[in-house]
């Protein structure tokens, strides 16, 4: 058995729905895969979705009955293109006019009101993945096979901490609670929408859910395999977009897929690692409009590669705070203080570096977002912010091996007169960070993938 998830480009449009989507799933029923499909909403819809909250909230009636009418005619042009035999068109077609008159009501509501809570957004979220699992179900109907519809919007049962150890174990209890009574023979088409959550899904997951989602179904359902089908050939050694000689990777490690994730790369949501992780189900990256290609593969061992390191990644529009303090960086607990003040304003810290009379944090809001956090942080010292600065990071078990990466690294950009604003190295050396100005950002992936990756 496989999970394959389809993200909203897969998703596109009835072309991509029929043609693509449904032939590479048909293709693996029929080689007697067993898949469990999970699809997240249709390119674009999420954010239409999200505009139209915002809209309700905002007591704009009309712009939000609008931006609903604009989700209703996507979704039923593409289902009058995509699903050929009436029956199976006029019973996703319901449901789509139902789910969506449903919408209107509930954003009638929040105009009232005027807000709209975590879960409230939750709701209006889980409308995207409801609609395009709906119409896959019956495209794959339509073509001959039986496919059953599962909305996992209330997967998430009783009232328990999202901060707790014990939350996403008992996520995953719920999950295998919903999926044991699929029916014979039928192919599962999941959301990629799961909750509502207590924090509300972006912020306990962010945006990217459905790959999350997919893990966890492929550990409930104890996979072969989970595939994670999106629009590149794999895992790249940098982002295509930028380095136009970027190669795709083969295999690599669960560790280097956390790293690059976390630090930029877009092909899997940071939070899918740990459930394949811990049930020891390899992670393959796939194009579906390119689906002969091998892929990258992403399994429970170190792999090493005759190169200097797997990959670069960056994140851009980072803020690093530095705090200076003479008289307590050394003191027992300091570190430990400080820390819990980020944690205690919700802020997650990217990097650390130290040195004997200060300390360096990296994080992604922008200072004019953590100003009460920054004033906090002066208790214990002074403090300098600097933003407009970005992540590079190289990734790669690899680096533990090649002590001169490091000297080749700093050369590369001395000679381009590069300046690097904190330096910091992961526990498990497999990773390298530096932080320069945006400004420097693409250039310093190209330079440094030129320098390592040149033929």
């Amino acid at each position: 058995m496989i999970v394959m998830k389809f993200g909203g480009t897969s998703m596109g449009d009835a072309e991509c729905i029929r043609n693509r989507v449904g032939e590479i799933v048909l293709d693996a029923v029929e080689k007697g895969k067993e898949p469990v499909v999970v699809v997240s909403a249709v390119g674009g819809v999420t954010n239409l979705l999200l505009s139209a909250a915002e809209a309700a909230i905002q007591r704009k009636p009309e712009q939000a009955r609008a931006l609903v009418e604009d989700i209703a005619k996507r979704h039923l042009d593409v289902l009058e293109k995509a699903v050929k035999q009436t029956r199976f068109a006029l019973d996703a077609s319901s449901y789509i006019t139902e789910i969506l008159e449903d919408l209107s009501v509930f954003l009638k509501a929040i105009g009232v009101v005027g807000e709209l809570t975590p879960r409230s957004y939750d709701i209006v979220l889980a409308v995207g993945e409801k609609l395009s699992a709906r119409i896959l179900t019956a495209v794959l109907e339509d073509r001959g096979y039986p496919a059953e519809f599962i909305s996992l919007d209330q997967v998430i049962v009783g009232e328990f901490g999202a901060d707790s150890e014990n939350y996403w174990p008992k996520v995953q209890d719920f999950f295998k609670s919903r999926l044991k009574n699929v029916r014979e023979g039928a192919v599962p088409v999941l959301t990629g929408f799961f909750g509502p959550t207590p924090n509300g899904i972006l912020k306990s997951v962010g945006r990217g859910y459905s790959d999350f989602c997919a893990s966890l179904a492929g550990a409930v359902r104890e996979a072969e395999e989970i595939q994670i089908w999106t629009d590149v050939d794999g895992v790249a050694t940098a982002n295509p977009t930028k380095v136009s000689d970027a190669r795709i990777l083969e295999r690599m490690s669960f560790g280097e897929m956390a790293e690059l994730s976390h630090f930029g790369a877009k092909v899997l949501h940071p939070q899918s690692v740990w459930p394949a992780l811990k049930a020891n189900i390899p992670i393959r990256i796939l194009n579906t409009f390119h689906p002969q290609a091998q892929g990258t593969l992403i399994v429970d061992e170190t792999v090493e590669a005759n190169q200097p390191f797997k990959s670069i990644a960056y994140k851009k529009d980072i803020t690093v705070i530095r705090i200076c303090s003479y008289g307590m960086l050394m003191a027992a607990g300091f570190m430990a203080k400080v820390c819990e003040r980020f944690g205690s304003y919700g802020i997650s810290i990217d990097l650390i570096s130290t040195s004997e009379v200060s300390v360096s944090l990296s994080v992604c809001e922008k200072p004019s977002e953590i100003e009460p956090l920054l004033n906090d942080l002066r208790k214990f010292g002074s403090v300098d912010v600097a933003s407009d600065l970005s992540i590079i990071c190289l990734v790669g078990a690899e680096i533990q091996r090649n002590e001169s990466i490091f000297g080749k690294v700093f050369e590369a950009l001395r000679r381009k007169g590069i300046e690097v604003k904190m330096i910091s190295m992961g526990d498990l050396r497999i990773n390298l960070s530096l932080v320069v100005d945006n400004s420097n950002c693409d250039d310093v992936v190209r330079l440094l993938h030129q320098s390592f990756f040149a033929e």
